[in-house]
């Protein structure tokens, strides 16, 4: 049993890639939660907390000047930002007597109600214009990598070397019908898994053929080669246009999605991709450059601020609505009931979580095992 699981662990090239992946899920926590603190901060609201991962601190250090505890937790995964108030603890006041912290002025609950929905819809904001800013630099300073028609190198013993294509060779050709680019060529391959391919290429002046039959590798079809790649950077117009075009069809990709999940959660939680699902095509967006990976972290960026936007119990989103029904009633809704309500939304979501992570090993395990 042992030897079964320990065949699929990653090697110390994939170690690497997880940890960059790690470190960049980190970074987008830490503006989500950012943009909770500063706007709480500006509305002079005590933090008590500010963290990175979850579970017991491997490091606290707490501010002389504001009291904050700064804390890097054992799991790497997700974060958390408290607010004075929040988890409705009571400490002495100047008499000794125990009251609640929710009345004091540097308090969470204390601030009016557009104060905290400000505060709430920060984290989220921050995720979506990171992904823009990301989408940007990826276009005009890093640069994107993009894949051409001549194979950089080849796989030893995978099909496309069996097949007797090589380092250098032009590819001209799928089934008589000309590719127009690098992208063209890795999608057909990619979506063409147990189908038989004829590749027509160039090798110096001749024109041969190889048939190849692409096998499923990390989810898509594959036949073990490196393309030869070039930078190209756009000018700052060019890349606000793309960066703009690609946020606003990502969201309504986005939005389709989780509409979907509502609609018909049984027929979609298996398309959807968890922490390890998205681990896993990290590495290869980290082999197709920098830039490549950027519109990675922009998109999951873009992502984790929608999802927290939906109006679901324990997202900033179902926050936010229980202070619009204050704006509405006049009153805040009874903080124990908001808690128990939050609670179970939590308890669904981690749920949600844990299915859809059982998905995405089931379907590690299964590409591996195919031929």
């Amino acid at each position: 049993m042992l030897h079964h699981i320990l065949q699929y662990l990653p090697t110390l090239d994939g170690l690497s890639k997880i940890a960059i992946f790690v470190v960049m899920l980190s970074v987008l926590i830490v503006l989500h939660e950012g943009g909770h603190f500063l706007v709480a901060r500006l509305n002079g609201v005590h933090i008590k907390d500010f963290a990175l991962g979850m579970g017991p601190s491997l490091f606290c250090w707490k501010s002389p000047r504001t009291g904050t505890n700064y804390r890097l937790n054992l799991f790497p995964i997700g974060g958390y930002c408290l607010m004075k108030g929040e988890d409705e603890k009571k400490e002495p006041d100047a008499s000794g007597v125990l009251v609640s912290v929710s009345s004091h002025d540097d308090s969470y609950p204390s601030k009016r109600p557009l104060q905290r929905l400000a505060i709430i819809a920060a984290g989220p904001v921050v995720n979506i214009i990171s992904a823009a800013v990301f989408l940007m630099a990826s276009y005009s300073i890093v640069g994107i990598s993009v894949p051409t028609t001549t194979i950089a190198s080849v796989d030893s013993g995978r099909n496309a070397d069996v097949a007797g294509l090589r380092a250098g060779d032009t590819m001209t050709k799928i089934n008589n019908v000309a590719i127009s680019s690098g992208f063209g060529f890795i999608t057909r391959i990619e979506k063409s898994t147990g189908k038989t391919l004829h590749i027509s290429y160039l090798r110096g002046k001749q024109e041969h053929v190889a048939t190849v039959i692409p096998t499923l590798d990390g989810g898509v079809g594959r036949i073990g080669f490196t393309p030869v790649m070039f930078a190209v950077r756009y000018s700052l117009p060019q890349s606000a246009s793309t960066s703009y075009h690609m946020l606003v069809d990502s969201t309504t990709s986005t939005f389709a999605v989780f509409g979907e999940l509502f609609a018909k959660p049984k027929a979609t939680v298996g398309q959807l991709q968890g922490i390890i699902g998205l681990g896993s095509f990290s590495g290869q967006f980290q082999d197709m450059g920098w830039g490549v990976y950027l519109q990675f972290a922009a998109l999951i960026s873009l992502s984790l601020g929608i999802f927290n936007l939906l109006p679901f119990p324990a997202l900033d989103g179902g926050r936010a609505v229980f202070i619009c029904f204050e704006l509405l009633r006049g009153k805040p809704i009874d903080q124990k009931t908001e808690a128990y309500i939050h609670i179970g939304g939590l308890v669904a979501i981690l749920g949600l979580m844990v299915v859809i992570s059982c998905h995405d090993i089931l379907s590690i395990i299964a590409s591996h095992k195919t031929p």
